[in-house]
């Protein structure tokens, strides 16, 4: 009997295969990520490449503001919120509000599980946080993926001459990028949302001096929210709360002297670099075009900007050309605000290649795991390596010798001294606090590094152990060995040690 084959005829049973809820959402997963790395691969692509470079960077990252911060962060966690100076004889017993405690305790909290690595690796994940959130904010406005890109190719250098270190400026970036795109969207549509700011202002006083940036903006959008009789009330209720905000840290009222002996001080801005006003140069000349594009497209776009982002675009230019410590607000500023104005500038020039933004988005990915990896295995010491083993048990060995010796090291290098051996901390003159100093003690630090006036080696009296920094201070060394009454008991590439006989 012929089977039903036989004619030539083959039959396929057909299954009923159940598609559960799980296989229909990873299907869902994988076609939402190829259709991101289509449309927004280039722009993830520069993301992940600037994360990649301040990661593979780590090591020129760590500078004296990690190690007081860590410092500090110990100080808190073993003795409590710190009200006089314990640190240096300098300033011993002198008063000393620590604004930045949370962060200082966060940062000691990542070292202590996972040393300089964890730190480091967090702080270029913060950054890139704050990139990332301002990237999503502007791209759900309708701004288009190349606009977005080639926005942040030109704010890339400024955010990254403020992000470039590992200290707790880092964590007020996500707090600065939230803080602005909420305000933002206040300025377009008028919502309750706009009191978030308010905790993030708190958390942030808490955080870092910086605080005072964003409720300056909160008070900006409080003064143009005033054109309006509806919003009049809500207003005034948005300036006191950003008021208060402000001061509600654990030193009350008493924070409002720390602002302003920090923001006012003359003395900074004539003596410490990132506290100057932004000058044209070579290292400068990138920032000064961001400024420049950002005023043009401002002027240009007023009307489709509207007044609250105009008026903060121009406050964030100005605060950039008062101190350099400043640019960095610039950049992630720039990057939120002006996306619209800039693809107004583009309109249809735009070109765009699903494929090849789909590989450039996996190519950053790819290094930015790999620099990852690299900083990773290469562990603490590689990343400390400008701080030398060596060189601090030069130090730490002349001190145990006479417990009651001082030590007068440049600020580059006493943080890390008093946190790798604590005995001696309270025996160095001072850190890089400079917010502890007096005019007179700054000056007199400026004049020992170049050997100015007659009395230069002032600064350094009592002091029987000197730490001089290296390179920069190759011709102050050179006049220290031309002293009989010194002894040079270590030298590298990175400082040298001279002991008082």
């Amino acid at each position: 009997m012929a089977g039903a084959g036989s004619a030539g005829v083959s039959y396929e049973t057909e299954v009923d295969i159940p598609v559960t809820p799980s296989v229909a959402r990873g299907a869902t997963s994988t076609v939402r990520l190829a259709n991101l790395l289509r449309v927004d691969g280039f722009l993830l692509w520069r993301v992940a490449a600037i994360a990649a470079a301040l990661t593979a960077r780590l090591s020129f990252a760590i500078s004296q503001d990690t190690w007081v911060s860590l410092l500090a962060g110990r100080t808190i966690a073993r003795s409590g919120l710190p009200h006089h100076d314990t640190l240096t004889y300098w300033s011993l017993g002198k008063s000393w509000i620590d604004q930045q405690w949370l962060a200082h305790l966060a940062s000691y909290g990542l070292y202590e599980v996972g040393g300089l690595v964890l730190l480091g690796v967090c702080s270029v994940a913060l950054v890139v946080a704050a990139l990332g959130g301002s990237v999503v904010f502007v791209r759900r406005s309708g701004v288009g993926a190349r606009t977005v890109a080639w926005l942040l190719a030109l704010s890339a250098y400024a955010v990254l001459l403020g992000a470039g270190r590992v200290r707790t400026q880092v964590l007020a970036f996500p707090l600065f990028v939230t803080v602005l795109a909420l305000l933002l969207a206040d300025a377009r549509r008028p919502s309750r949302r706009v009191f978030a700011t308010l905790p993030l202002l708190v958390l942030w006083a808490n955080l870092h001096g910086s605080v005072t940036v964003g409720a300056g903006l909160v008070l900006l959008r409080a003064l143009t929210g005033l054109r309006d009789p509806a919003l009049r009330l809500r207003s005034v209720a948005l300036a006191l709360g950003a008021v208060v905000a402000g001061v509600a840290t654990p030193y009350g009222t008493a924070i409002i002297g720390y602002y302003h002996h920090t923001l006012l001080n003359p003395s900074f801005g004539s003596l410490v670099t990132e506290w100057r006003p932004l000058s044209l140069n070579i290292a400068t000349a990138p920032v000064i075009v961001l400024a420049a594009g950002a005023l043009w497209l401002t002027a240009r776009h007023t009307r489709l900007l509207g007044p609250f982002a105009v008026v903060a675009q121009l406050a964030l230019i100005g605060l950039a050309f008062v101190a350099v410590r400043n640019v960095v607000w610039l950049g992630f500023g720039s990057l939120l605000i002006l996306g619209a104005a800039f693809e107004a500038e583009l309109g249809d020039r735009q070109r765009s290649n699903g494929r090849v933004n789909a590989l450039l988005g996996v190519a950053g990915a790819f290094f930015l795991v790999v620099a990852v990896v690299a900083v990773a295995s290469q562990g603490q010491a590689r990343l400390a390596r400008y701080f030398p083993a060596a060189g601090g048990d030069a130090v730490a060995a002349a001190a145990a010798r006479e417990p009651s010796a001082r030590v007068y090291s440049d600020e580059r290098f006493s943080d890390w001294l008093m946190f790798r051996y604590p005995t001696l901390v309270g025996r160095v003159a001072y850190d890089v606090r400079f917010e502890q100093l007096t005019s007179k003690q700054l000056l007199s630090t400026i004049q020992w590094k170049s050997e100015i006036t007659d009395h230069w080696r002032a600064a350094a009296r009592g002091a029987r152990i000197i730490v001089v920094a290296l390179p920069r201070g190759k011709d102050l060394q050179r006049t220290l060995l031309r002293d009989s009454r010194l002894t040079q008991t270590h030298v590298d590439t990175q400082l040298a040690v001279f002991v008082r006989r």
